[in-house]
């Protein structure tokens, strides 16, 4: 991971050296699924007549085989998934591209697709969905509509009102579908439930410095949750137990002050793609953004500690660095006032605001009876 870091410097400054240095980074990133669908065709073909396993494949009895490719666990590749096929969607409807790489984009989302499908992970499609939703919605909200604004605030509320229809009525519809893909593993389902509680009162004990950075398996053990939580999930004695959410992960394992920094990171980032697509109407900019929501999104379910996709994040951190220290060239308080505040606010202020609401919510966690793991 650290190699991946220093990666950021060769990737920005390749990104400056060629015109569409992004476009060719990402048609790699893209290139690079083929092998691992191959891999995930031989797996199948395997699995299915011969009962072979080779790489992530996890047998479930009474439903269909969960398939990983090349990744371990098969949530690490639904999270690979979910992210490339926001890219792909970006790449594939950005202006000023050939059909033949069109072609090649939806070629390749749909192999994507189909394998996010195959991992049935909850967490990477519920993260594929926010991001697919954000994707849309800003679509949408950047083209110029022609009819009155009152008639666009109304198309706006018509639009809100039906898929929020059309989505409960989805449900209804398809429950036993939604209950055979997401609640028939019980046991990992409560077993997340009550982990996302000790993760909360862990992070609230520990809110300064955390109990230390990847030691909450050890932390976990020596707790009197451990006894309760491997009653619920036995499964979980030989495995090293993660806490199954990126957020309160980084909370309870390096305190406040990390945790602070690392939303910053992803605010200034996201805010920074976007800003990319309103002005420029990138919808590469868009696909990066939407991949970075659903891993992001699905980490409220899951703690990935994925090594593909920091490279995929330091991508998106170095356009958006090449876009405004190279290619605008302006400096850091610039590009931070043109990211957070672009109509001439003040940084400062918004800075100081924000202090004053955590300074306000801190105390709330002493006075606040905290959660009780054994009612």
């Amino acid at each position: 991971q650290t190699a991946v870091a220093f990666s950021y410097i060769p990737i920005r400054n390749f990104m400056s050296a060629r015109k569409n240095g992004l476009k060719s980074l990402v048609f790699l990133y893209s290139v690079m699924f083929i092998p691992v669908a191959i891999f995930l065709i031989a797996q199948i073909y395997l699995q299915t007549n011969f009962q072979i396993a080779i790489g992530g494949v996890w047998p479930v009895p009474g439903y269909p085989t969960r398939y990983g490719s090349t990744f371990w666990d098969i949530n690490h590749f639904g999270a690979y998934c979910s992210a490339l096929s926001l890219i792909l969607i970006g790449s594939a409807s950005s202006k000023n591209v050939s059909l033949r790489y069109r072609v090649f984009n939806l070629v390749i989302l749909s192999f994507t697709l189909a394998s996010l499908y195959l991992t049935s992970s909850r967490s990477s499609m519920l993260g594929f969905i926010a991001g697919v939703t954000v994707f849309a919605i800003l679509t949408l909200k950047n083209r110029k509509l022609s009819f009155p604004y009152k008639l666009q605030y109304q198309t706006w509320y018509l639009g809100i009102l039906s898929s929020t229809t059309l989505f409960l009525y989805g449900i209804y519809i398809f429950a036993d579908s939604i209950r055979e893909s997401f609640l028939y593993r019980s046991v990992s389902f409560f077993s997340h439930l009550f982990l996302l509680k000790v993760g909360i009162i862990v992070g609230i004990q520990n809110a300064f410095l955390g109990i230390g950075a990847n030691s909450f398996h050890t932390y976990f053990r020596e707790t009197e949750w451990a006894k309760i939580y491997y009653y619920i999930d036995r499964a979980a004695l030989n495995l090293k137990l993660p806490l199954h959410n990126l957020w309160l992960e980084v909370l309870a394992e390096t305190g406040l002050i990390s945790f602070t920094f690392f939303t910053a990171f992803w605010i200034l980032l996201l805010v920074g793609l976007y800003r990319i697509y309103s002005e420029n109407n990138d919808k590469l900019a868009l696909g990066l953004m939407g991949g970075i929501i659903s891993f992001l999104v699905g980490g409220f379910m899951y703690s990935y500690k994925s090594e593909f996709f920091w490279l995929f994040v330091i991508i998106s951190a170095a356009y958006v660095s090449k876009h405004y220290f190279i290619d605008k060239k302006i400096g850091l308080a610039d590009a931070f006032n043109k990211i957070l505040c672009p109509e001439n606010c003040d940084v400062k202020k918004i800075v100081l605001s924000v202090i004053s609401v955590l300074m306000l919510i801190t105390p709330l966690i002493f006075i606040t009876h905290p959660l009780n793991a054994f009612e």
